[in-house]
């Protein structure tokens, strides 16, 4: 016995599968728009969930990125102070050479005077350096200016006078540049200027302050008599350059595996785009291709479907 298919089945049917063909067609057209094959969750909910994974991903190497960018704003203008520091200390050292040659020449130790206390001027201005983010020099108190002066020099010898007086503390800002690795971006000044490596406030053993070797300079060029021999305080002052030195070498250090680092997230974010991309973006040939594919099928569906629910004569019966 044949089953009779109503009239509202066959409308029901063709109405449907013009509608999926219309769908179909839609959707594809939308993919081609945005050149993407997963444009929701819905497109292919696996590889969706991968490609959300793979952008938090890269939102986090983003992230390291301007950590390291940060870290080197902090780092290549303290390593160029200091690198300025040195030449001042190398100045320095020439002149209590030279000055051995004039020792009984006041006139052109009073010359020498007048340029280690300049050069002592040029100590403040270095340990004060200021960057975008506040004082270099002053750790975690970047907002405090890292050495005050205090006083001038006297006609004679004094060895307290001028003071300096440190701001900062002996906290380092450290800054994270992957997922398992920060990176010391600030010096502060009581270990470049005052030989306080240890953070305790006190200048360690085999180290100088700065201020106190140019003060002694000085006072030495006043009046030897009293102060000692200028040339003496070349010892001093090679403690000074190689400590400096040393806090250039560690900057450098740093600075170098900053820069591999960069390079490092460099090469996984061309891994992680390229993984993105073949699960992501659409083959535009072929999804051309396939285009005139569906319209062509959206086009006979529709046509099939007027054929269908064209009035039959018994239509006009009824």
């Amino acid at each position: 016995m044949g089953f009779r298919i109503s009239d509202s089945t066959i409308f029901a049917r063709a109405v449907r599968s013009a509608q999926l063909n219309r769908f179909s067609l839609s959707h594809l057209q939308g993919q081609l728009a945005t050149g993407k094959r997963l444009n929701s969750l819905g497109d292919d909910p696996v590889d969706a969930t991968r490609v959300l994974a793979l952008r938090r991903t890269e939102n986090r190497l983003d992230q390291f990125e301007r950590n390291i960018g940060a870290a080197e704003r902090r780092l290549q203008p303290s390593e160029s102070q200091l690198a300025s520091l040195s030449n001042l200390l190398i100045r320095l050292r020439e002149l209590a050479v030279d000055v051995d040659s004039f020792q009984q020449e006041p006139d052109q130790r009073d010359q020498f005077r007048a340029e280690v206390e300049q050069r002592f001027d040029e100590l403040f201005q270095i340990a004060n350096t200021r960057s975008a983010d506040g004082y270099l020099f002053s750790g975690f108190r970047s907002d405090q200016q890292t050495y005050t002066r205090g006083g001038a020099f006297p006609a004679g010898v004094d060895a307290v006078n001028p003071t300096a007086t440190y701001g900062g503390d002996a906290n380092v800002i450290q800054i994270q540049i992957n997922e398992s690795t920060t990176v010391d971006a600030s010096i502060p000044g009581g270990m470049a200027f005052a030989g306080d490596f240890d953070g305790d406030g006190t200048t360690d053993a085999g180290r100088v302050n700065l201020f106190d070797v140019v003060r002694d300079f000085r006072n030495r060029l006043v009046d030897p008599a009293v102060a000692g021999n200028p040339l003496d305080v070349t010892g001093d002052l090679d403690l000074a350059i190689n400590q400096v030195l040393e806090v250039r070498g560690s900057i450098g250090a740093r600075l170098n595996r900053l820069e591999t680092t960069a390079n490092q997230i460099e090469n996984m974010k061309l891994t992680l785009e390229t993984e993105r991309s073949a699960l992501e973006d659409l083959d535009l040939i072929s999804a051309s291709t396939e285009l005139v594919s569906r319209e062509n099928t959206f086009q006979a569906s529709l046509a099939v479907s007027a054929r269908v629910i064209q009035p039959s004569l018994l239509d006009f019966l009824s």
